[in-house]
C-alpha cells in the first residue's frame, strides 16, 4: 500500500511539473517532433490511469471491499507493465524534456 502512495505522489509531480508543462510547451514550439509529442502524449495517459486505478483501489479498500479478484488489480498490473516497457524512452526523454523546460523560463 506505501508503494502504491509513493508511486501515485511521484506520478502526480511528474504529470504536473513536467508532461503538462512539457505538452504546452511543445505544442506551441515548432522545434517538437510528431514523435516526441506522441511520446508525452502517451506518458501523461499511462500515469494518469495508473493514478486514476490507484485512487479507485483506495476507495475500494476504505470501503472494505475484497480487492484480490477486482478488475482495478489487473488494470494496476497492465498499467505498470506498459511503464516498464516505455521506461528507456522516457530516461533518454527526460532530460531533453527538462532542458526545453529549463529554456522556457
Amino acid at each position: 500500500l506505501s508503494s502504491l502512495l509513493a508511486d501515485y505522489k511521484t506520478f502526480m509531480a511528474e504529470m504536473k511539473t513536467l508532461l503538462l508543462p512539457g505538452l504546452e510547451l511543445c505544442r506551441r514550439s515548432k522545434r517538437a517532433t510528431p514523435e516526441g509529442l506522441a511520446f508525452l502524449e502517451a506518458r501523461l495517459h499511462l500515469l494518469s490511469s495508473y493514478c486514476s486505478s490507484v485512487a479507485f483501489y483506495l476507495l475500494l479498500k476504505i470501503d472494505g471491499v475484497s480487492v484480490k479478484s477486482h478488475p482495478v488489480i489487473e488494470r494496476l498490473v497492465e498499467v505498470r507493465g506498459l511503464l516498464a516497457k516505455m521506461a528507456p524512452l522516457d530516461k533518454r526523454m527526460r532530460p531533453e524534456l527538462e532542458a526545453l523546460l529549463g529554456d522556457a523560463q
